[in-house]
């Protein structure tokens, strides 16, 4: 089913024009005072709940962004058919491009004021559209698949885990990422290591330059632990038995996955704003469409055409 989009409402702007004085001119006009400088331009000044910019958990990202995403009518928002980890990828590339700025931005007199807590907040956004993806495909899964996740998610772990033991005891990883390797070794049970999974992910994401050659850890190895984790996250209760969903279960989780890909979509509107403050016509190049792809090194990067940035 195809829902009509919501049309976006103009934000109102008033302007006061002021008539000149008719009364004579004085004998010795006065020097003209020096203009004022202009007021920077606000681009939103609506604030947004703090979240992390950066968030490791994505089941917690995701309990962050469903209460918004729920007060969405069902005219404001369409069935999302896009690639989740595209879209992170390219919010992700987009919202450090604009917090690289944000010295410029807050010693320029004549730049917009950002809000940055509502700029950051967008990752928070993109990382509960990835988990809530999961959660619509592990509901069809066969229990046998789900067997050698679960098994593949251990495997994972141990070759994170004991990499990064190892870059802590060589004094390569310090603090504090010391003290995070200590705490993914506490615990047991599958949905321990589930969440092992998601950190060491974010650990080798954040340390990926420190790290450089010096590990056997691949860029492909943290997406699947982040992948892994996420997944069997959603997969195990509790007690560590596995879920069985129902039709029920897949209609809702594809009804939220739907409504977080518009709510992402609407904080990475004003990440745009912000770049096309910033970079005009450049704007693709540092804040990419959210489905922008690169199929091949041959081929040319394909976009989904969405509107030009509204002008500050």
């Amino acid at each position: 089913m195809t829902r009509s989009r919501k049309q976006s409402v103009p934000v109102p702007s008033s302007t006061a024009s002021i008539a000149p004085a008719k009364d004579a001119a004085p004998a010795h006009p006065a020097a003209p005072p020096s203009p004022e400088p202009a007021a920077p331009p606000v681009l939103d000044p609506t604030p947004i709940a703090s979240e992390p910019a950066f968030p490791a958990d994505a089941e917690g990202a995701y309990r962050a962004c469903v209460p918004e995403a729920l007060t969405l009518g069902d005219h404001e928002y369409d069935t999302f058919n896009g690639n989740p980890q595209v879209t992170w990828q390219n919010a992700r590339r987009g919202v450090l491009a604009v917090l690289a700025e944000r010295a410029a931005l807050e010693a320029s007199p004549g730049a917009p004021t950002v809000d940055f807590a509502r700029v950051s907040s967008t990752l928070t956004a993109a990382s509960a559209l990835q988990f809530a993806s999961v959660m619509v495909a592990n509901a069809s899964l066969p229990r046998s698949t789900i067997a050698v996740m679960r098994g593949r998610m251990y495997a994972v772990r141990e070759i994170l885990l004991t990499s990064a033991v190892s870059l802590v005891k060589a004094g390569i990883l310090v603090d504090p990422y010391d003290a995070t390797v200590a705490a993914i070794q506490q615990g047991t049970g599958p949905i321990d290591a589930a969440n092992d999974c998601v950190a060491l992910a974010s650990l080798f994401r954040t340390t990926a330059a420190l790290v450089a050659g010096r590990s056997p850890v691949t860029p492909e190895l943290v997406e699947e632990s982040a992948r892994l984790g996420t997944q069997m996250l959603q997969l195990l209760k509790p007690d560590g038995v596995m879920n069985a969903p129902t039709g029920d279960a897949i209609t809702r989780a594809a009804d939220v996955r739907d409504r977080l890909a518009a709510l992402l979509a609407r904080r990475y509107a004003y990440v745009a704003r912000i770049g096309g403050w910033l970079w005009g016509h450049e704007l693709a190049e540092h804040v990419p469409p959210l489905r922008s792809r690169s199929v091949t090194a041959a081929a040319e990067e394909q976009t989904e055409p969405q509107p030009a940035p509204q002008p500050a």
